[in-house]
Parts: C-alpha cells; structure tokens; sequence
C-alpha cells in the first residue's frame, strides 16, 4: 500500500515542480508540492522502517532529500531571475539515480 502511495507522490511532485517552474506566480502550486514532499518523505521512512532499513534505500532517500533541496533552489533561483544551469544538472542526475535505485535497476 504505500509503495503504490510512494509512488504516486513521486510522479505528483515531478510534475508540480514542473508546473511550479513553468508558472513562476502560482504560490498554491508551491504548496502543493511542498504537501507532496511531506507524503513522499513520510512513506519513504515508514517504508525504510518495514524493509528495516537495507543501505540502498537510505542512500535512495538521501538522494532524494538532496533533489528536494535542489528542486527547492530551483524554484527560488527561478523566481529571483538568476542562473540555474548548474544546478538543472545536479537535479537530473539525482533523479535519474533516485529512479534507477527505485526501480531496482541499481542495487548493491
């Protein structure tokens, strides 16, 4: 049950961030997404907890914190007019790593 919760929010804040991106004013849109942080974030741990905490899922976790954050610096760096190239970078290559360990295409 919460993996398929999981992995809802997952694709839900993908595309919030999106649309919080493309529309820079919409505030409610940024809520929202900070909402689906705070589900994503709670069903990952209690998943953690379930599976007793296997070392891929915490660093999966970790990476995901640190896209929230990159997404987050996004958004404002966005609203405020400065350059956001390098960090475009980091956030695709922490999804894309975020993905691969969530669909079990990395393992260790």
């Amino acid at each position: 049950m919460f993996y398929s919760i999981h992995a809802s929010t997952w694709l839900l804040v993908v595309i919030l961030f999106v649309l919080s991106i493309t529309l820079r004013k919409n505030t409610i849109l940024k809520i929202l997404l900070r909402i689906s942080y705070l589900v994503m974030l709670t069903t990952g741990i209690i998943m953690l907890a379930q599976f007793q905490f296997p070392g891929i899922y915490i660093t999966k976790g970790l990476l995901a914190i640190l896209m929230i954050g990159t997404m987050e610096t996004l958004l404002v760096r966005n609203k405020k007019g400065k350059s956001t190239t390098p960090i475009w970078f980091l956030f695709i290559i922490l999804l894309i790593l975020v993905l691969l360990i969530g669909f079990n295409v990395i393992t260790f």
